[in-house]
């Protein structure tokens, strides 16, 4: 079943990012997406070979237009279409109608810059991307605009890969912004001896030897105050690392409770507890596995089977029927699970002939 969402989403805007460059939006190729309009989590695709924990993709954005927004400029919106039979897309999708969520982030290919003076705004650093190709579009959480239900977030690709982006200014793959007549600009400096005097806090102009002095009280100060500064950072640093480790140890805690939680409740198996907790990190990771864990359905046992109303045949001539199917028919019926859990070296022995070896 799908679900459109009640409001478009401004998946681009021409607004500056955190990343010092903005997107010209008219000159976004829509082209390839349209013929593939998918909708990701978090610039997430699935792994080859395919996890039971992949987070696949949650739907489509479709009708997408380039239009003028009252506050941001031009933009490129569209409308998000939910595929609600995967569990995990249901969650986003009423996440995304109670504003929960609220941004949007385009995948872009870069094909052009430009250092055109007439195209910078106020504190870019990197040149203005000019052409581009939509390569996909994503819901999440928090991106690379502030005001995220508004300005959208981006991610850039080379060569199918994603360039990795900092918010810090760190981006070996962005051209840096190294214009003539910024530079000039940047290096003169006007002041008259008026205007010396209100800095240096005095109320008569001042001579030359006066400024100098004032000025070589203010370097002084300032590096007595680079110095407090260093050491208080010094301190933060420490204290930050001893928070980290405390929250870390709360985080993993309460991991390994979701885990045991989990096996108790036939969802996963013992020997699956290793996987799960290696992909929790921070918070948002725990957030994701325990969505995907309270997806899953456990699998009974015999003895709740036959209570349930005698019917372990027909729970044995379904896992019969499941052990004699191929891997691409066992991953594309969503039993995979059920099977492993159920049956083991028959899921193992399937696996084995599809991949040349047992699953780690």
């Amino acid at each position: 079943m799908k679900k459109r969402t009640t409001n478009r989403i401004i998946i681009l805007s021409e607004s500056l990012n955190s990343y010092g460059f903005w997107v010209d939006v008219n000159g976004v190729d829509l082209t390839r997406f349209e013929k593939n309009p998918l909708m990701l989590w978090m610039h997430t695709r699935p792994s080859i070979p395919a996890r039971e924990n992949d987070v696949l993709p949650l739907g489509n954005v479709v009708e997408l237009r380039k239009e003028d927004h009252p506050e941001l400029g031009r933009v490129l919106t569209g409308q998000p279409v939910f595929d609600t039979s995967y569990k995990f897309a249901e969650t986003i999708y009423n996440m995304y109608e109670n504003e929960t969520l609220r941004m949007a982030s385009a995948g872009l290919d870069p094909q052009e810059w430009s250092e055109d003076v007439d195209k910078l705004k106020p504190l870019q650093r990197h040149h203005t991307l000019t052409r581009s190709i939509l390569d996909e579009v994503t819901i999440c959480d928090i991106g690379s605009n502030p005001d995220a239900h508004q300005e959208p977030s981006v991610a850039l690709y080379k060569q199918g890969k994603r360039i990795q982006l900092s918010h810090n200014g760190a981006n070996s793959d962005l051209p840096l912004l190294n214009h003539t007549l910024i530079n000039n600009e940047m290096s003169k400096i006007e002041l008259t001896a008026e205007k010396a005097a209100i800095l240096l806090g005095k109320t008569n102009a001042v001579n030359q030897n006066e400024f100098e002095t004032g000025i070589s009280e203010i370097v002084q100060l300032a590096q007595k105050q680079k110095t407090q500064i260093e050491t208080l950072q010094k301190e933060k640093e420490g204290l930050q690392e001893k928070l980290d480790k405390v929250e870390l140890t709360a985080l993993e805690e309460k991991t390994k409770v979701l885990l045991s939680a989990a096996v108790k409740d036939r969802k996963i198996v013992e020997g699956d507890t290793a996987f799960y907790a290696d992909q929790v990190k921070t918070e948002a990771d725990y957030t994701r596995v325990k969505l995907h864990l309270d997806g899953k359905t456990g699998v009974p046992t015999v003895q709740q089977t036959v209570e349930g109303g005698g019917k372990a045949d027909a729970e044995t001539e379904e896992m019969v029927k499941l052990s004699k199917m191929t891997w691409q028919e066992l991953f594309k019926s969503g039993q995979g699970e059920k099977l492993r859990l159920a049956r083991p070296e028959d899921y193992n022995r399937i696996y084995k002939t599809r991949f040349g070896h047992e699953p780690k």
